[in-house]
């Protein structure tokens, strides 16, 4: 069975250190990434369009904001 995930496009210069398909909230298959570029690391959580078109942005970042996955952080 072929991944959701299987067509993620990754730019040459990219180099994903980490990837994992996990499920988020119990409602939405997402793959997670930790990447690096240009002197960068960072993660990313990728989501299925079709899954979140219901979603406003505001309503996906507070789903995002609110998951024990991301650290919170003090501004």
């Amino acid at each position: 069975m072929q991944s959701k995930f299987s067509n993620v496009p990754v730019e040459d210069d990219t180099k994903i250190i980490f990837s994992l398909e996990v499920k988020f909230d119990e409602e939405h298959d997402v793959l997670y990434q930790k990447w690096y570029w240009d002197g960068i690391v960072a993660e990313s959580l990728i989501f299925v369009s079709d899954e979140v078109s219901n979603l406003t942005d505001e309503q996906l970042e507070a789903e995002v904001r609110s998951s024990a996955l991301v650290k919170k952080i003090q501004v």
